[in-house]
């Protein structure tokens, strides 16, 4: 009994550490222009625009409602044409996308963060969290949707703030490789706990009023290598993965108030489109990487406030089995001790037993 109860202890420890794993997850779908994931003020929208002849400057849907399983367990196939334009759409049009069974399915509608730049000034959009920080040290990674315009010339950039620190830079990015919500991986380190994450977004030319949107922001504990992506449908086709190794470190232009800092590791997937090569300007690139990946049929992955249940699976269930393993043998051991020590007492008895009976006749 006392070892099936330890069984148990270890089973919820290992459960318990695997949750702490996510140290923040946030999307906009249940919010609104005051109450979101960051504490500044942005639009909170399900769509901005409609389907026209030119390509969308902006998302016309959020990333839960193109990249999630609608209440048929099916994902919208992208990209896919809009009557005879000529060129791909990657979201939802008019709130329904083709799938593998209905050319015309209903998207689950969500909501994702919005803000429209008319000027060069910078907007920044700090993290909201319960506790003033994120609670976390070593090395995390950073998880978020981002959509950005192809038009004009604009960056994003992601700050992070420790307490009594000047703000480190963990990356920046400059344009999109395609014209779609883009999932964007980094990896950085945070020395002290209770620190915060900034985005910062802002114009760098005249020309232009481009769209920038997020959505499904979240940070893990660990290196983004250790955390466990999957599809819902097992299409193999190939992706193109490039990847910023660790090399790179960012100035800004003032700086007293802001230093550098190394990031570790960098990511974007996007589809292979088979008319064309996916074509990226980031400058700071300095390894492009072609990888199979399980995907459906384009790039659509399981969204990072559902990665837990992934990472839950492949990381308890081992656990529990070498437990159980180490459990079993323990008892095994047990017993056979036990049984050891009765035979000895049961041969000391007939030992006895039979020197008393040889000594009786005297």
């Amino acid at each position: 009994m006392r070892q099936f109860l330890c069984f148990i202890y270890f089973v919820f420890i290992n459960i318990a550490y695997v949750y702490t794993q996510i140290l923040y997850e946030c999307n906009f779908d249940d919010g609104n222009i005051l109450h979101h994931c960051f504490t500044m003020s942005i639009s909170v929208v399900s769509s901005v625009g409609k389907a026209d002849i030119l390509p969308p400057d902006a998302p016309l849907s959020d990333v839960t409602s193109s990249l999630k399983p609608n209440d048929k367990g099916e994902v919208c196939q992208l990209p896919y044409q809009v009557k005879d334009y000529d060129w791909d759409m990657y979201f939802c049009n008019d709130d329904h996308c083709p799938t593998a069974s209905n050319p015309n399915s209903w998207c689950n509608i969500g909501r994702f963060g919005h803000v429209q730049l008319f000027d060069t000034a910078e907007h920044v959009f700090p993290l909201s969290t319960p506790t003033g920080g994120i609670n976390g040290t070593d090395e995390q990674c950073l998880i978020f949707y981002y959509y950005m315009s192809t038009i004009g010339t604009k960056n994003i950039t992601i700050f992070k703030q420790e307490k009594h620190t000047h703000e480190e830079i963990i990356d920046s990015i400059t344009s999109s490789p395609f014209n779609g919500w883009i999932r964007y991986n980094v990896s950085f380190i945070s020395r002290t706990s209770d620190y915060e994450i900034f985005f910062v977004v802002q114009k760098m030319s005249t020309s232009g009023a481009p769209h920038i949107g997020f959505d499904e922001i979240s940070i893990h504990q660990g290196s983004c290598d250790d955390q466990t992506e999957t599809t819902t449908q097992s299409i193999i086709t190939s992706s193109e993965m490039t990847t910023l190794d660790e090399i790179t470190s960012k100035q800004t232009e003032d700086p007293t108030t802001r230093t550098t800092t190394t990031i570790l590791s960098s990511t974007y997937i996007t589809p292979i489109d088979t008319s064309s090569s996916t074509a990226t300007s980031k400058e700071e690139i300095h390894t492009s990487t072609i990888v199979e990946n399980i995907i459906i049929s384009s790039y659509a992955q399981i969204l990072p406030y559902e990665t837990h249940h992934i990472i839950i699976l492949s990381t308890v269930i081992p656990l529990v089995w070498i437990v159980f393993i180490v459990v079993v043998i323990c008892i095994k051991r047990s017993n056979y001790i036990r049984n050891e020590r009765s035979n000895s007492n049961r041969n000391m008895r007939l030992s006895n037993q039979i020197e008393l009976h040889d000594v009786s006749p005297a």
